[in-house]
């Protein structure tokens, strides 16, 4: 699964792939996972990395700011849209409902602002940290 490793806040190309059983054995290692957070502890240094897919590595590349696309908090479903693109939101304004394991959540506007992207319709799933909607860029 190709995707991308970011080490120190740098991204770097990577690839993860099936253990091979013939190749053989690494250097004593110690690795721990949470989500897409990995550890790895070797030869007395400890490294974090944290694994992105392309898809979400190029949308924070492209954006300009961290308040200008509300990400999903949780894996789920999208059961309501109360915005298309062109209009405009105030802080605070429900742009959103997502649904995960039967809880609802409301997604919000994050700052006020014009809607430039609706990334999911009503019924479409998502993974966590999943772009929904984007607003416009501020002009500085």
């Amino acid at each position: 699964m190709p995707g991308f490793f970011l080490i120190d806040g740098v991204a770097h190309p990577a690839a993860l792939a099936p253990a091979d059983l013939k190749a053989p054995p690494p250097e004593e290692a110690i690795v721990a996972r949470d989500g897409d957070h990995i550890w790895v502890h070797v030869d007395g240094a400890a490294h974090e990395l944290v694994w992105q897919d392309p898809i979400t590595h190029f949308e924070e590349e492209s954006a300009s700011g961290g308040d200008d696309v509300a990400r999903a908090p949780m894996p789920g479903s999208v059961i309501q849209v109360a915005v298309t693109d062109g209009d405009s939101v105030a802080e605070g304004e429900i742009m959103m409902v997502i649904e995960s394991m039967k809880l609802e959540t409301a997604i919000k506007a994050p700052r006020d602002g014009v809607v430039m992207t609706v990334h999911r319709a009503i019924g479409q799933t998502f993974e966590r940290d999943a772009a929904l909607i984007t607003l416009e860029a501020i002009a500085l």
